[in-house]
Order: C-alpha cells, then sequence, then structure tokens
C-alpha cells in the first residue's frame, strides 16, 4: 500500500506483543514484564533453531502493533 502511493519503507519493527495486550485488555491492568511470544523466539534464535529473518518475520506476525518509518521521495 505504501509503494503503490509512491512512499518508500524505511523501517518495520514489532510493538506490543498482542497476546500481551490481549491479558491487559482481559484483566483491565498492565502486568510489568507481562512477555510470552518474544522471549521464546528469542530462545529459538538464540539455540539455532531459526535464523533472524524468521525470528523478525514470527515477532512482526505476533505484534499487537506494527510501528513503521516510511518517506514520500521528493
Amino acid at each position: 500500500m505504501l509503494t503503490d502511493n509512491g512512499f518508500a519503507l524505511e523501517e518495520m519493527r514489532p510493538g506490543p506483543e498482542g497476546l500481551g495486550m490481549i491479558v491487559r485488555q482481559i484483566t483491565g491492568r498492565r502486568i510489568a514484564g507481562m512477555r510470552f511470544v518474544y522471549p521464546a523466539i528469542d530462545i529459538a534464535l538464540k539455540l539455532r533453531k531459526i535464523d533472524v529473518r524468521k525470528a523478525n518475520y514470527l515477532k512482526l506476525r505476533f505484534a499487537g502493533h506494527i510501528l513503521f518509518t516510511a518517506r514520500k521521495p521528493a
């Protein structure tokens, strides 16, 4: 959608973990340090079960929000 409208994607990264956001919505409060998926992905990366590209993909897949930076060329 960005490139179709003349923008160039500079960066894309995962925001807060989606599962943590769901728990926060259900309980009505933020629980410090509540992360489930991202640490599991990091462990798999450190054990070389997945590569960096796959780890980044999984974090984006399970993110509650996706943050990005784009620019419109002059």
